[in-house]
């Protein structure tokens, strides 16, 4: 079997537990979002009782004030509801069951920025890493998981950390979350 198939096998095999482990993800992630989501509703309608109530006994001037501080809170309960989820996704990428396939993966992608740079990775992961990377690896960074590579004039940096990946997608995604959660506005 030749490197070039070698390589490509690692790769298909790389990407196929890669799918595996975004499916687990999504699966975890629309358990989070429906549990999150009851939770937001409960709160949404214990807010909107509330607001009714004091819409009854106030005048106009008073309605404008309740109606903004309700949203306020209302928004406040979403914006924790959120902030929760995302700790937890966080939380659960520090236990990763698979954190040397996913690891292996990561450097057989990127094997070109690793041959000429440095490589670094959490402490709990160090000893993988080196033995992946060989003298590439160049220390510990403070990381839930993953890899930064730096090349070795410092000019370019790819950060492969878990917790900046996360904060990718939860960005690309906050939208559909918030929507998903409480509907569409």
């Amino acid at each position: 079997m030749s490197l070039d198939e070698v390589i490509k096998n690692i790769l298909e095999n790389g990407k196929a537990e890669a799918r595996a482990i975004i499916k687990k993800g999504q699966e975890e992630k629309n358990k989070q979002i429906k549990s999150a989501k009851d939770e937001g509703q409960r709160l949404l309608l214990e807010k909107t009782k509330e607001s009714e109530e004091i819409l009854r006994r106030m005048n106009t001037q008073e309605i404008a004030r309740a109606e903004l501080e309700s949203k306020k809170i209302v928004l406040g309960s979403q914006k924790e509801v959120l902030d929760s989820v995302y700790e937890k996704a966080l939380s659960r990428l520090r236990t990763l069951p698979q954190n040397e396939t996913l690891l292996r993966s990561l450097v057989a992608q990127n094997q070109d920025e690793i041959r000429t740079g440095e490589v670094y990775s959490n402490e709990k992961d160090a000893a993988m890493v080196r033995a992946l990377v060989g003298t590439n690896y160049d220390g510990t960074i403070d990381c839930v998981g993953g890899l930064v590579i730096e090349s070795q004039d410092g000019q370019r940096r790819i950060d492969l950390r878990y917790e900046t990946r996360l904060k990718e997608i939860w960005d690309d995604s906050i939208k559909e979350i918030s929507d998903l959660l409480w509907g569409e506005k």
